[in-house]
């Protein structure tokens, strides 16, 4: 493995994701708590998830790590304001968390764009004119 792919690899921002995906799992699973956060958590589960097809469906010598650093101290915030909700059920956590939501996906929009896969055997054909 690659020094690039294994920064892309081995990075927390992983975790974070997993860490996230399993917290609404519980959340939802919670007696008395409000249905209409369900769309909310689907939101933000549906964000995460789209994180990791990005960061993993791209080409690790094309990503700069600084914008996966972004995206995950975004979702280290999703993954405090939830944890929080789950403690003590105050929907402005579940809000708070969609507004560091909206943050990844202002970072996705912008990095991660129409950004090819590329194998080792493309690069060359980038060059012909």
């Amino acid at each position: 493995m690659s020094q690039w792919e294994e920064r892309i690899t081995n990075h927390p921002i992983h975790n974070n994701i997993n860490n996230i995906i399993n917290l609404i799992d519980e959340i939802e699973n919670l007696e008395n708590v409000d249905k209409l956060i369900f769309d909310d958590l689907y939101r933000i589960k549906t964000v995460v998830k789209l994180t990791l097809n990005s960061i993993t469906g791209i080409d690790p010598i094309l990503i700069p790590i600084n914008n996966i650093n972004n995206i995950n101290n975004q979702l280290n915030s999703v993954n405090n304001e939830l944890f929080s909700f789950k403690n003590n059920r105050n929907k402005g956590h579940i809000n708070n968390a969609n507004g560091h939501i909206d943050n990844v996906l202002g970072q996705l929009a912008v990095k991660f764009q129409h950004i090819p896969h590329l194998g080792f055997h493309d690069i060359p054909h980038l060059f012909l004119i």
